[in-house]
């Protein structure tokens, strides 16, 4: 009763152009009424407001979320990668870069109100330019341009609920446009009927008396048995194939393809993965189900990885969080090749060799490696600059058990890296003292707009240094409210 309530308060205040950003997200507000789905692998996604200046919290990606403008796409585009079970499409990514560059000329263009609702016609989405011209007009009622430029897009665009809606709070504010009344009333009698919420209603506006639709929920399609038989007739009905082009040829591209050339191929024919078998995963995750779902594979840590992996070829996202320490380390044998990127691990206890099979292609994005210990051949942790050499387009790092030495800060600051910082969180770290300068130089050459770093020494390590390091940070944070920091000595807070 409490959801119900908040919605219908969030509908009548909509419908009067109020939009609350504090608020909005606990009311869970959507377009339409349908509840969320929640299949096996899936979710069906309602349609929250598309607002460019907008950010929703703690809520899951979507595609629907990077295929317009807004403050927050670069973040949502991160998530809905990570998340996603098989590899965005190319057309996803090209809306994706092209609201990116969009979302810059309309906030250039605010000041502009005719360019700006001109630069919002270029998404193409009927709802944004609704959502967003609506927010525009509730924190200024009097811009009558705007008013108009709405009430001729809703026109045009066949949206006859909204704009008969439109029609009769412009009239009521405005009451001596006598003109656009006409107007309203030859587009009522058109378009009309509709019920509409007031009590001082003009003559020829006459209520319909038609109730609005009731939630419905729709259950998910019954899954499919899996035809265990499709497996030994893949290879029972291989026969030698003929190509226009030379064997050689065939065999080189085979050989030299990306992940994505190889997906071309394997769907075009089963020569192909005859030739060679190397299965796509484009997400590994640990769950307490084992399934598989596009190109998403989901083990327990039960799980005996001969019966799912062999020779595989991870190229998007791993995600392992289970207590087995060794499950990660069982698994890193069986792949052919790693070019996630995004690796979240927990509890996972690897060799350097191993890590490096996972990020040494140099692609990684965000990399999370919680309450892990990751030793060299010798049994030592390993250099953060080591680790960093394979990161050229980090944005998102997490690591504990980090080690440290006098040429770290050197070492780091010489580094080139290709994308930029918005989280650096480094824990339990040992080692000898390094130059906090340098250290410094590194965090403001290659920070993103925002940067979240944390910083923890272990308790043996040297007092004053971290002290002094403290201070260095401080300094540098009092004029950059951008930039937010942490500083921890052995779990305690400095």
């Amino acid at each position: 009763m409490w959801e119900k309530l908040c919605k219908k308060t969030a509908k009548h205040a909509l419908f009067h152009l109020h939009y609350d950003e504090e608020k909005w997200n606990r009311l869970c507000l959507k377009r339409n009424n349908l509840p969320p789905i929640h299949f096996y692998f899936d979710v069906y996604h309602d349609e929250y407001v598309k607002l460019i200046d907008y950010q929703y919290e703690n809520r899951d990606a979507y595609e629907r979320d990077i295929g317009y403008p807004h403050d927050n796409l670069e973040e949502y585009f991160r998530h809905f990668e990570r998340l996603a079970s098989c590899i965005p499409s190319k057309k996803v990514i090209k809306r994706y870069e092209e609201m990116k560059d969009l979302y810059l000329k309309i906030k250039a263009a605010e000041d502009n109100v005719h360019e700006w609702f001109k630069l919002l016609l270029e998404v193409e989405d009927v709802d944004f330019v609704k959502d967003n011209v609506e927010f525009r007009l509730g924190k200024d009622y009097f811009d009558v341009q705007l008013w108009k430029l709405y009430i001729g897009f809703l026109k045009q665009n066949g949206e006859y609920k909204r704009l008969i809606q439109t029609y009769s709070k412009y009239c009521r504010f405005f009451l001596d446009d006598l003109d656009m009344l006409k107007k309203y009333k030859n587009d009522m009698i058109e378009y009309g009927p509709i019920n509409l919420p007031w009590y001082n209603f003009y003559v020829f506006e006459v209520q319909n008396g038609v109730e609005e639709a009731e939630e419905i929920s729709v259950e998910p399609e019954a899954a499919l048995p899996f035809d265990s038989s499709i497996c030994s007739r893949f290879y029972a009905t291989y026969f030698f194939q003929s190509f226009s082009l030379p064997g050689p040829v065939i065999l080189y591209m085979l050989n030299n393809a990306n992940h994505r050339v190889l997906r071309q191929l394997f769907s075009s024919c089963k020569y192909f993965f005859v030739k060679q078998p190397t299965p796509i995963c484009y997400r590994l995750e640990t769950e307490s189900k084992i399934g598989f779902y596009n190109e998403m594979l989901l083990l327990d840590d039960s799980a005996n990885p001969d019966l799912y992996l062999k020779n595989t070829y991870i190229t998007g996202c791993i995600l392992i969080s289970v207590f087995n320490t060794s499950f990660l380390s069982s698994i890193i044998p069986r792949l052919s090749c790693c070019e996630a990127k995004y690796v979240d691990i927990q509890f996972q206890n690897l060799s350097f060799d191993e890590l490096k099979l996972l990020i040494q292609h140099g692609g990684v994005i965000d990399l999370c490696a919680v309450d892990c210990e990751i030793k060299d051949a010798e049994g030592e942790y390993i250099d953060l600059e080591k680790i960093m050499a394979f990161l050229p387009n980090i944005q998102f790092f997490v690591m504990n058990s980090i080690k440290v030495n006098k040429k770290t800060g050197h070492a780091l600051s010489n580094m080139k890296f290709n994308a930029k910082l918005s989280y650096f969180s480094i824990r339990r770290i040992c080692g000898e003292p390094f130059d906090p300068n340098e250290f410094l130089k590194y965090c403001i050459a290659n920070k993103a707009e925002l940067l979240h770093l944390t910083v923890d020494f272990n308790e043996e390590f040297d007092a004053d240094f971290v002290k002094n390091f403290g201070e260095i940070l401080s300094d540098y944070k009092k004029p950059n409210e951008n930039v937010s920091f942490a500083l921890y000595h052995g779990g305690e807070k400095i």
